[in-house]
């Protein structure tokens, strides 16, 4: 439902927490890329797993930033998801 809602409102990107547990992480990501596959998803956590964030990457997110992240590594990351590029953040 709250996907849902969500696109209703168009995002040029959308932001996903990374610290649900990389299996919850990987499956949300794994819906919305199905459901909406032309909204760019960049994961944010304040882990930084190679793990998590190249199993992000392979599934289709368009970014992963690490907390705390600056104003202008936000900037680029969304950037970057709307321009189609990957972004990892630090």
């Amino acid at each position: 439902h709250l996907l849902r809602q969500g696109v209703r409102a168009h995002p040029a990107a959308c932001f996903m927490s990374g610290t649900m547990g990389t299996t919850h992480s990987l499956q949300f990501l794994d819906i919305v890329k199905r459901q909406y596959p032309a909204i760019p998803v960049i994961m944010v956590s304040v882990h930084r797993t190679a793990t998590l964030a190249n199993e992000a990457l392979k599934r289709g997110a368009a970014g992963y930033l690490q907390k705390p992240f600056t104003i202008a590594e936000l900037k680029e990351a969304i950037q970057n998801a709307v321009q189609g590029k990957a972004s990892t953040g630090k």
